[in-house]
């Protein structure tokens, strides 16, 4: 009896359904035709109004795209969502066929074509009320001055009073007739209302359908976003002021909503409810999304616990509890005789912190980039190889050994502060340094190394994204797909300049045969279009971050010495070697301002310590210095990488023992064989090679005790590795980029701090995250990377960032606008509100 009557067949009343559409279409046409009919209000106007007189510019997105966008994408979300309720849900049984007249209809089709057919009547009601508004209103649109050309108040504007007695003199009667119909956007609310009904439609739809409901909340965003930058294109074009956009959206959102299927009853505040509850749970993740036991690899120190319970958790839990770092920070923190010394310690544990950014900084700046500079310089690689792989590199070395630490200095990687951290920078950088860079100087971007810089972003958060919603257990194939990426975005970078290189040399070579020579020489061009000429750029002004700065640099009065120590006296060595310790100028000393002389006072000891154990090729020749490094250096970095009482080939030989030898037999050879006052031929070729990788030694060593002390401060504020990585390493790792692209952009070179800003944090997760975890891999390692909250907020705001700039670059012709920096800034907001949120409400901490 149940089959029979899923089975019966239900007449069809099509006959209504016709009338609908005809009675839809009419009032759509007719409107809009009477509208041309009667034409618009014909308002005056104030000279003095700045608002209207803006220059005309084609619009990007013509009434042609609206149609298309407010009718086509809805149909397939409807014909697909369909499609998958009755495959995964509802089951074919509940489609029985329906009759129309003698013919028959799968009711898939007709019920598609009623959710539709509501959302067309909403469309057509949307642009009903909108005409009915804009030509009686008559509203002036940005650019009417410039169309109208009226013969008053147009050149020459000497009145305050409402003009109402011209008349346009440009003779573009359509054009002029347009420019009266700014209030309100039919683009804003069109677009918005299309967007409002997919979101009521997907959340009736498919709310509690999939494996988890965050997906369809990332899709509804994407679809919302995507709407809301279609109508933010018509303020960037000049055919509508703000609030006509506003006021179309909202008309949008109510008319739709108004308009929705009866039955499509929807209850965004139980939705909420049940959303949250479900984050805070991961109830609804799919199980090969889970751990098994989520506290496994975090340090659960319970509230309430005595400090004899915290010490032997932290020490019998020392894995989970510390960072990796030679300092066991919270077992010193928690293992305390009194409470006063706690908070002593944790007081000289945070200035210890600050200490090691400042160090950081000053090895990658000072040591890691200046070696890495005269190595392109030695080996004759080319500036635009250079730029994607060794300049890059060293501008990038505090995320990436930061993030290489995180994963490798620890039995358990701590994936989560790897991902914080570099996905934390990228939006710092993406959303504060690159709207900071456009409201220093709005530029022209070059498009070619933008859609390749943000194109190759794209695709590298598709595969971040894959491993993300993938499994929980990281694979060697997917941390190397990263480096794969980056092959393919280096050998795009080089070949692109080889390519321009060949198209200048064939017009060099086609000119020298249409006009005679001048003399000349050919020039390069001074300002780079490519990302890799902009790289190379920031090879030659390396010296432009803070702790490389002229002022503070160590070096900035070396290099003025063209000779070595001409004095070979046991006094004149002595000063020599001493004169390169001394790394604060008194004269800019004290012309510098209170904050560099702090900065410089902080650096000076570690400056000492980085110049005896790494070599350096630009200062002059020291041999004192050189049979110190002879000895120091190898040693140190047995120290770095915890090699320091290992044996050779399983014999009880170690290795700081057969350092020792060997550092024996070179200092003889420096000592016999090497002159006070003369550079042997090869020292700064070989320089440049051992202080790359003691600097190497050295930044990861600096890493490795940041990220303990980072882990130390989130197990006693009970806040998640990526909330860290997020603020902490993120910010203090991106304040040198903020300094360094702002002064850029101040110096005239947007171009330079642009391409710098999108092209360092792809560089930073491509190698940051993929060599990392290779490392850690190949030791054997697993790396767990658990789907939480925070990781899906971080994720889903840096792809709105990113897809969002692409998105807005395009259809702004890659002009860049204010407002475009507006929109920045408030993503980033956003972005810390819902990691607030994910650490208080959907935690429930």
């Amino acid at each position: 009896m149940e089959s029979t009557v899923k089975n019966k067949k239900l007449p069809l009343p099509y006959i209504r359904y016709i009338i609908d559409a005809i009675i839809v279409l009419g009032i759509s046409l007719g409107t809009d035709f009477l509208g041309r009919l009667i034409g618009p209000s014909e308002i005056g106007f104030y000279c003095n109004d700045r608002s209207i007189r803006y220059k005309y510019q084609e619009e990007r997105l013509g009434n042609g795209f609206l149609a298309f966008y407010s009718l086509i994408p809805n149909f397939i979300l409807v014909f697909i969502v369909e499609t998958y309720r009755i495959l995964r849900i509802d089951g074919i049984e509940e489609f029985s066929k329906y009759e129309v007249g003698r013919s028959k209809a799968q009711r898939i089709f007709v019920r598609v074509a009623t959710i539709y057919g509501y959302h067309t009547a909403s469309i057509a009601a949307v642009g009903f009320i909108c005409n009915t508004v804009k030509y009686p209103l008559g509203i002036l649109r940005p650019h009417f001055l410039d169309i109208c050309r009226p013969n008053i108040g147009y050149d020459h504007c000497n009145t305050t009073e409402l003009i109402t007695d011209y008349h346009c003199t440009s003779g573009l009667t359509g054009q002029i007739r347009e420019a009266r119909l700014s209030f309100f956007s039919a683009h804003a609310c069109l677009c918005i209302g299309s967007a409002t009904f997919a979101v009521i439609y997907l959340q009736d739809r498919l709310y509690g359908c999939l494996y988890s409901d965050v997906i369809l909340l990332l899709i509804q965003s994407a679809y919302f976003c995507s709407s809301l930058a279609v109508a933010c294109t018509r303020i960037l074009d000049h055919y509508h002021h703000p609030y006509d956009v506003i006021v179309g959206a909202l008309v949008g959102i109510v008319v739709v909503t108004i308009c929705k299927p009866p039955k499509m009853s929807v209850d965004f505040k139980a939705a909420y409810a049940a959303l949250v509850q479900g984050l805070q749970n991961q109830t609804r993740l799919p199980s090969y999304m889970q751990s098994d036991d989520d506290f496994d690899d975090a340090c659960s120190l319970q509230v309430g616990w005595s400090r004899e319970q915290s010490c032997n958790y932290v020490t019998t839990h020392y894995d989970n509890c510390e960072g990796g770092g030679y300092l066991p920070w919270t077992q010193i923190i928690y293992c305390q005789p009194t409470e006063l010394t706690e908070v002593l310690l944790l007081l000289v544990s945070i200035f210890w912190l600050l200490q090691l950014f400042i160090l950081l900084a000053v090895s990658a700046d000072e040591f890691l980039s200046t070696n890495i500079t005269t190595i392109a310089d030695k080996f004759g690689i080319s500036q635009s190889v250079a730029g994607v792989t060794l300049v890059a590199f060293g501008n990038g070395a505090p995320d990436i050994f930061s993030a290489i630490a995180s994963a490798v200095s620890d039995e358990s990687p701590k994936a989560g502060l790897a991902i914080g951290q570099l996905l934390g920078g990228g939006m710092f950088i993406t959303t504060i340094v690159v709207p900071v860079v456009i409201f220093i100087a709005p530029i022209q971007m070059d498009p070619i190394p933008t859609l390749r810089n943000l194109g190759f972003y794209v695709v590298a958060l598709l595969w971040l994204g894959m491993i993300l919603f993938l499994r929980n257990t990281l694979m060697i194939w997917q941390s190397v797909g990263f480096l794969f990426i980056y092959i393919v975005y280096a050998l795009t970078v080089v070949s692109g300049r080889m390519l321009l290189r060949l198209q200048k040399w064939r017009e060099a070579k086609d000119a020298m045969f249409v006009r005679p020579s001048t003399g000349h020489p050919n020039r390069r061009e001074s300002h780079p279009n490519t990302i890799s000429g902009t790289l190379a750029n920031l090879e030659r002004s390396n010296t432009i971050k803070p702790a490389a700065s002229s002022e503070s640099s160590m070096y900035s009065r070396a290099e003025d010495d063209a000779l070595p120590c001409q004095d070979v006296s046991l006094q004149g060595i002595a000063l020599d070697f001493f004169n390169r310790l001394n790394c604060i100028n008194v004269e800019e000393f004290k012309n510098a301002s209170i904050y560099l002389k702090i900065f410089q006072i902080f650096q000076f000891p570690w400056m000492i310590l980085l110049t005896l154990s790494t070599p350096l090729a630009q200062p002059p020749w020291c041999k004192a210095l050189t049979s110190l490094h002879v000895v120091v250096s190898p040693l140190f970095l047995l120290f770095a990488f915890q090699l320091f009482d290992s044996d050779i080939f399983g014999i009880q030989f170690p290795l700081w023992a057969m350092s020792l030898i060997l550092s024996g037999i070179l200092l003889a050879f420096v000592l016999l064989f090497t002159k006070v006052n003369q550079e042997p031929k090869y020292y700064k070729l070989i320089a440049c090679c051992c202080g790359f990788v003691v600097s190497v030694g050295w930044v990861y060593v600096v890493a490795a005790e940041v990220v303990s002390a980072v882990q130390m401060l989130g197990v006693l504020s009970h806040l998640s590795p990526e909330i860290l990585g997020v603020t902490i390493l993120g910010w203090t790792n991106s304040i040198g980029d903020l300094v360094a692209d702002s002064s850029l952009a101040r110096q005239g070179y947007s171009h330079m701090a642009l391409a710098a800003a999108f092209g360092g944090p792809l560089f930073n997760l491509l190698i940051g995250f993929g060599l990392s975890f290779t490392i850690a891999l190949l030791q054997g390692k697993t790396v767990e990377i658990d789907v939480d909250i925070e990781k899906i907020f971080m994720y889903g705001f840096m792809c709105i960032s990113v897809v969002g700039s692409l998105t807005i670059l395009v259809l702004s012709r890659f002009r860049t606008h204010k407002f475009y920096a507006m929109l920045l800034f408030c993503v980033y907001f956003l972005f810390m509100v819902a990691l607030i949120l994910a650490e208080t409400v959907f935690r429930g901490s």
